[in-house]
């Protein structure tokens, strides 16, 4: 698709970081209805469990 190496580097950077960018936001868009899920339907173990794996993850 594109001939030129250094071209090729610059584009992968670029696409690199606009999906850092989108996952990021995708990542913080979900946390509220991840932890409203827990709350609601989970026993008090498992959201001690869940809150604990959220915070090593995050």
């Amino acid at each position: 698709l594109i001939a030129d190496p250094r071209r090729k580097r610059i584009w992968a950077i670029t696409i690199t970081m606009i999906g850092v960018v989108f996952f990021d936001f995708a990542a913080d868009f979900i946390d509220g209805p991840i932890k409203a899920y827990l709350f609601d339907v989970c026993s008090y173990e498992d959201k001690e469990r869940g809150l604990h794996y959220h915070a090593f993850f995050t």
